[in-house]
């Protein structure tokens, strides 16, 4: 079973590498994981200009993982997709 952490990483990961960008939790346009009291979000910035194909096969990655996701839409077309990781559900890291 993966820890929060790990499983994080693995998805910051994924994200970085499907939006062609890096991780840098100081930086509002890569990728990013944030801590708080029993959760880990990660948070990547989404360019307007990505193909739906490419979007749709994110998603699809996302799905995958079981956990909680969303998608902020901000003006612009940009987006902000989110995959939140609650350390209390269960010893993997929220995973059913």
């Amino acid at each position: 079973m993966s820890s929060p952490t790990t499983n994080a990483t693995e998805i910051a990961s994924m994200l970085a590498q499907a939006l062609g960008t890096t991780r840098d939790d100081n930086n509002p346009h890569a990728v990013r994981i944030e801590e708080s009291d029993g959760t880990t979000r990660v948070q990547a910035l989404v360019p307007s200009s990505l193909s739906e194909p490419d979007r749709l096969k994110l998603l699809a990655g996302i799905l995958q993982t079981g956990l909680s996701f969303g998608q902020r839409v901000q003006s612009g077309g940009e987006s902000v997709l989110w995959v939140e990781i609650d350390h209390t559900d269960s010893k993997d890291g929220g995973r059913p």
